[in-house]
């Protein structure tokens, strides 16, 4: 089984059935092809891990457990047809090819940690420098409002030297919808 694990991948199995992916949120999903009446993408795909999960009917498994629910047999007739197809001997075990599978798969799940890590700092950054930022514009409206306040005009003072660096950072990290409300409403509250 491990053979055709290693041979027969996730994104093959996808091929295989027709699904439409897409990605959010660093993650692919589709339609689950399981359960009727699926408008919305409930199939989640681990790629690297080659599992998924259906967040509607709560399918789950990996390549093979895919297929069968697919083909609608078990996993062991399943195993059957794909070694047909792979041309993957069943009645001998190859432990190279076990050994082989095994050091990907880990792979697979140690590169996923790293990415899982550099994601969760990513996130924190970037959330610092968009408090920044909304620090900085606050102080600019406020400065606005209350131009003779000598608070207002050195939190001002610290802002224009602030938001010079901060800017380019979160250009360069992501231009979402909400900066770019923020950014919408400050032009609007300056063309005042």
């Amino acid at each position: 089984m491990e053979q055709i694990k290693y041979k027969f991948t996730i994104r093959d199995a996808i091929d295989r059935i027709g699904l439409h992916t897409q990605t959010q949120r660093g993650r692919l999903v589709a339609n689950c092809p399981f359960h009727a009446g699926d408008n919305t993408p409930s199939l989640i795909i681990y790629e690297e891990q080659h599992r998924f999960f259906c967040f509607g009917c709560h399918a789950s498994g990996d390549q093979v457990d895919m297929m069968a629910r697919f083909w609608g047999c078990d996993t062991r007739q399943a195993v059957k047809e794909l070694a047909r197809e792979l041309g993957v001997s069943q009645g001998k075990r190859d432990p190279e090819a076990e050994r082989q599978a095994r050091e990907k798969l880990e792979e697979n799940r140690r590169r996923l940690e790293q990415r899982e890590r550099l994601e969760a700092t990513f996130t924190h950054e970037f959330l610092l420098l968009a408090a920044v930022e909304r620090a900085c514009y606050g102080a600019f409206f406020n400065y606005q409002r209350n131009h003779d306040d000598p608070e207002a005009i050195r939190q001002f003072e610290a802002a224009v030297n602030l938001i010079g660096d901060v800017v380019p950072m979160l250009d360069q990290m992501h231009y979402g919808p909400e900066r770019l409300a923020a950014m919408t409403a400050a032009q609007r509250w300056w063309g005042r």
